[in-house]
């Protein structure tokens, strides 16, 4: 499986610690970062062409984002740079085959977060079928996503609870397979969180 941290210049730090963490499961990623971001790139950085909107919204960005993940071979798998993935978690995305794979922030919510994989062949489908949407420039990734999985492999949720929403101080729940930090957090604060979330 590769997996793909879409991130821009304010959280590429976070990008590069996901990075590392993720090469710590065994995992090959890459940080895709906005074009204007990609200033003296990293090994494991490249630069993305099209429009991110805000926080990964807008169907153009949706549509990019699968055209590059279905120019690879096998599974991929989409991350947020301030996303932290267990051992577990990283196999329930690697187990992807007839369906995508993703979570819910709550069992009883259909709300698909930005944590999913696929393999790259549905990618390709998953492009098409975008584009064959009509435009939206406020819809989010994961909800463009969402509808769009459900139009071509159909989805499978992992079926328990869980995604945590985190912050410095709290324990880590076991058994979470993604813990996030909410949005809407100020830069200065989000950094030293994003810190203590990865352990540096």
């Amino acid at each position: 499986m590769k997996a793909f941290i879409f991130s821009s210049g304010p959280d590429r730090e976070a990008a590069a610690m996901c990075h590392r963490r993720l090469g710590d499961l065994g995992v090959s990623s890459v940080v895709a970062l906005d074009r204007q971001d990609a200033v003296d790139l990293r090994p494991w950085e490249i630069a993305t062409s099209f429009p991110r909107g805000r926080r990964l919204k807008g169907s153009a960005c949706a549509i990019g984002i699968a055209e590059l993940m279905a120019g690879e071979q096998g599974t991929v798998c989409k991350v947020d740079a301030d996303m932290l993935l267990s051992r577990a978690g990283v196999e329930w995305l690697a187990s992807t085959a007839e369906h995508a794979h993703g979570y819910s922030l709550k069992a009883s919510k259909v709300r698909w977060t930005g944590c999913w994989s696929a393999t790259s062949e549905v990618m390709a489908e998953v492009a098409e079928k975008l584009a064959a949407f009509p435009p939206c420039n406020d819809c989010g990734e994961s909800n463009l996503m969402h509808a769009a999985f459900k139009a071509t492999c159909g989805i499978r949720r992992f079926p328990l609870p869980v995604v945590q929403v985190w912050r410095a101080g709290r324990l880590k729940y076991h058994k979470a397979h993604v813990v996030t930090l909410p949005s809407g957090l100020p830069a200065v604060v989000r950094t030293a969180e994003l810190r203590d979330l990865f352990g540096v």
